[in-house]
């Protein structure tokens, strides 16, 4: 029974402190038509941002960091832009 600790059991959990991971999954999914994480992969890495479909997922669910260029890249991406500038009129600050 000596089991060894999980190597990421000494990590907190991102949950509540990367928000911007819920959000480009419900701008993705409310896209007409709605946008995969292959196809944002595909048009972040045209721009020079390499973000693997992997990669993205695991920051829609919370997994994974985004670093500051990456957030600027995604929220760069016409399709995101536009629904947040929508978004954020409606939003009261926090």
């Amino acid at each position: 029974m000596n089991e060894k600790p999980s190597r990421q059991s000494h990590r907190r959990p991102l949950a509540g402190r990367n928000v911007i991971g819920a959000t480009i999954r419900e701008i993705r999914k409310k896209a007409h038509p709605p946008i995969s994480l292959e196809d944002l992969a595909g048009r972040r890495a045209a721009r020079g941002v390499n973000l693997d479909r992997s990669a993205l997922g695991r920051i829609e669910n919370g997994k994974r960091h985004v670093l500051d260029y990456e957030a600027v890249a995604l929220a760069r991406a016409p399709e995101v832009n536009a629904q947040i500038g929508s978004d954020a009129a409606r939003r009261p600050l926090q």
